[in-house]
């Protein structure tokens, strides 16, 4: 599949978040009261062109034998460095945290992230 033919097949748009340090004016840490660094909701990409999808059936049997751990939504995108295991996406008022981070065959032609739904 050609790489204009999988950007058409991406017809959602994600923002995708992470935990990022909570920094005063100075750029020093704010801490909190037992001297902890304190961390912010931050949008790392306000608009991330994708797509999301259940997990199938077949998947999952596939991973319970592996011993994997997926979780029960598929998401594609098209290649980003900020996305990491340890953002979530938002879509339509919904998060979705993102397990693992695939690149399929090593191409760099799009991400498949496993997501967990957060009800």
């Amino acid at each position: 599949m050609s790489y204009s033919t999988f950007a058409r097949l991406l017809d959602r748009t994600f923002v995708v978040k992470a935990m990022t340090p909570a920094l005063d004016e100075n750029d020093d840490p704010i801490l909190d009261e037992y001297s902890q660094p304190t961390t912010v909701e931050t949008t790392v990409v306000a608009a991330l062109a994708g797509r999301i999808r259940p997990t199938s059936a077949r998947e999952v049997t596939a991973a319970d034998q592996s011993g994997a751990v997926i979780g029960d939504f598929v998401a594609y995108c098209l290649p980003n460095a900020l996305v990491t295991n340890e953002c979530w996406l938002e879509l339509d008022g919904t998060r979705y945290d993102i397990l693992a981070v695939r690149d399929p065959g090593g191409r760099h032609n799009h991400l498949e992230l496993d997501c967990r739904r957060v009800d």
